[in-house]
């Protein structure tokens, strides 16, 4: 039998700035020893987990960005983190006097329930409960998942890259002055 253990660490601190709809920067209350060094002058950066806004350029990115804002921006918080991601941010949940934002950004509709890393109940049906509403994402009928949106976007800006390499621009013809 395999026992796998989950703790998560409480960290407190202040939202200094918020990066896009689903990653935030805490400037920790107290002396936080993973990241003492780092996060004196920048600040722990801090990505929501089992959720995913929409980027800055897809529509309703600048909106969701808005949105995390109001509800944390210097603003006292408590993040349950397990984890850090690839970026080395922290992936965890963000509580403002007890409420769960990452919760609340769904059932806005200003992100959505990241069932790629996230067999979350309650945030399908919170999901689910926003789509029904046709709040925040929900009111566009062509809206496109994140997930989505970057793997398409990356597609392009593949294919553009291949183009570039394979067109040689024309010599110039050399002029000589006398």
């Amino acid at each position: 039998m395999v026992v796998f253990s989950c703790s998560a660490t409480t960290l407190t601190g202040t939202v200094a700035r918020v990066i896009d709809g689903d990653t935030a920067v805490i400037q920790p209350s107290t002396n936080f020893a993973p990241f003492a060094t780092f996060c004196k002058h920048s600040g722990v950066r801090i990505r929501l987990a089992d959720i995913d806004a929409p980027e800055l350029r897809q529509p309703h990115g600048r909106e969701s960005k808005r949105v995390l804002e109001s509800l944390v921006l210097k603003k006292s918080v408590v993040i349950r983190w397990t984890k850090r991601d690839r970026y080395r941010r922290l992936i965890g949940t963000l509580q403002i006097n007890g409420t769960n934002v990452n919760h609340l950004l769904v059932r806005r509709g200003h992100a959505w329930h990241y069932r790629r890393y996230s067999r979350s109940e309650q945030l399908a049906e919170l999901q689910a409960k926003a789509k029904a509403d046709r709040v925040g994402v929900w009111r566009d009928r062509q809206i496109i998942p994140p997930w989505q949106w970057r793997r398409k976007r990356r597609t392009c800006m593949r294919a553009l890259h291949s183009v570039k390499r394979k067109v040689r621009m024309p010599k110039r013809a050399v002029t000589k002055r006398y």
